[in-house]
């Protein structure tokens, strides 16, 4: 499987990488929920950070409750 990396927008330099996901969302400006198989990842663009999700919702209702919030 191929990887999406996050640069550092001043150096660069790599900051991250994580599976290139099957499908994406945009929550807001600064954060993406991204789904491959059955792995979950939220990205905060911004900071570079992405945390791997334990999600029991289903995808659909986690997008909403992620845009509404």
């Amino acid at each position: 499987m191929k990887n999406c990396t996050l640069l550092d927008a001043t150096t660069g330099k790599p900051i991250r990488s994580f599976p290139i996901p099957a499908t994406s969302y945009w929550l807001d400006p600064d954060h993406l929920l991204a789904m491959t198989g059955d792995d979950y990842y939220a990205a905060n663009i911004r900071t570079g950070s992405i945390t791997e999700l334990n999600i029991t919702t289903p995808p659909h209702q986690a997008i909403l409750l992620g845009r509404w919030r």
